[in-house]
């Protein structure tokens, strides 16, 4: 039996000799499963030339995507991002500096800072030519003296 349901496809295409074809047929008349497989190859068949075929031109698509610019590194970050995304992590980045701008102790005000404010203040006030003192060093000790 298995023997004879291997030769369906080749009944079904007509490769099959004159013996052959008797043979198989009557072994169709008693396999339920070969007549219900020839059934469906039918329907198969038919439903196939019952559907038009559409050509497809695809030298158009593939000429568009030949042509086309390579994208660049901007669009394709700005791809991956919505706009609303990228405008609401852009004004989170803005609130993150501004709310680390403003925190105490954010600004650390350097020595090099504080050294030239003490000698801008020095010499607004003419305290150098007051003090009598030789260069800046001097100063600077004579200034954070008078402070404290």
């Amino acid at each position: 039996m298995k023997r004879a349901c291997a030769l369906l496809d080749r009944y079904r295409d007509g490769e099959l000799d004159d013996a052959g074809r008797e043979s198989f047929e009557r072994h169709l008349a008693g396999c339920g499963e070969c007549r219900a497989r020839l059934r469906l190859l039918d329907n198969l068949v038919r439903a196939l030339k019952m559907e038009p075929v559409r050509t497809v031109d695809l030298s158009a698509r593939i000429a568009r995507r030949a042509f086309a610019p390579a994208p660049t590194w901007y669009t394709l970050v700005a791809s991956c991002f919505p706009p609303r995304l990228a405008l609401a992590a852009a004004a989170l980045g803005v609130l993150l500096f501004v709310f680390a701008w403003f925190l105490p102790g954010s600004r650390t005000v350097s020595a090099y800072t504080e050294y030239e404010k003490l000698l801008n203040e020095a010499e607004a006030s003419n305290l150098a030519g007051r003090l009598l003192v030789q260069n800046d060093s001097e100063l600077l000790l004579q200034l954070i003296s008078q402070e404290e």
